[in-house]
This record gives C-alpha cells, structure tokens and sequence, in this order.
C-alpha cells in the first residue's frame, strides 16, 4: 500500500519518527518500511493485508454466540494483545485502537488459530502521557 501527502514539516517528522519507533532498526516489525526522513512529500510504503478490518471477519465468519464465540475468538485476542504489548515497550500508545483498526494480512482466513493481525491508523498514537478524550466514543469506558 502506497500513501503520499503534504504534511506540514512538523507533522512529518513527528510521523517518521513514531514510524522508526514502531518499526526501526531491531524492532523486529516488518509491516512497515523504514521511514528514512521527512521532506516537502511524505511517502510511507506499507505492507498489503489482503484480509478484512476485525469487526467484519467476527460479524462474516463467527456467527456463533456465547461461549463457542469466546472460545473461537482466543487466538485472536492473543495475537493483538502480543501486538500492543510489542508497541507499549517501545513506549507507544495507539490512542484509537479498535476492532476497524486491526486488519487481517490474509483474505477469507476462517481458521482463528491461522489468522494473523496488523494493526493500523497510528495517526492518534502518541509517545508520551496526554490526557483529554481520544479514540472513537463507541470504543470509550463510560467514566
């Protein structure tokens, strides 16, 4: 997947730098390409996920309920928990993550043992402690 736009510098190189936080040298991620530096055009070249966004892989191939659904979900969850584990210890917080924001790298995966995630949009991730609300209001605790 290819995406260009003109950010203002500032935006830039605040997104380059959470790129090379992410997936920098030693960080053992793969899904995003190195982001060299910051110029008048910000190109980011990122891996193609053939596959739907969570939401509609759990609505299309999970139609069970209760119990069955929780337990055919597991391996699921596991997966995303081990993926915002990995970007909190590079001291990264995703600030909008939800079910529209982790997508499937493989198309019509209807095994959850084989299923495997990435998550996406770190555009309201933030590096440092803020505070005020962020994220979609559906995905917000009530307090």
């Amino acid at each position: 997947v290819f995406k260009r736009w003109k950010p203002c510098p500032a935006t830039a190189e605040n997104g380059c730098f959470g790129l090379q936080e992410t997936a920098g040298p030693g960080s053992g991620a793969s899904d995003v390409i190195l982001c060299d530096g910051a110029y008048e055009e910000l190109c980011m070249v990122l891996s193609y996920c053939a596959g739907a966004d969570l939401f509609l892989w759990l609505e299309k191939s999970l139609p069970l309920l209760g119990v069955e659904r929780e337990w055919a979900c597991r391996p699921v969850l596991r997966e995303v928990l081990q993926a915002v584990c990995e970007i909190h210890e590079r001291g990264i917080a995703h600030g909008d993550l939800s079910l529209e924001n982790i997508l499937l790298a493989h198309e019509e995966e209807l095994d959850p043992d084989l299923v495997q995630i990435r998550i996406i949009d770190f555009g309201a991730s933030s590096g440092r402690f803020t505070e005020g609300v962020r994220g979609k209001a559906s995905y917000q605790a009530p307090e």
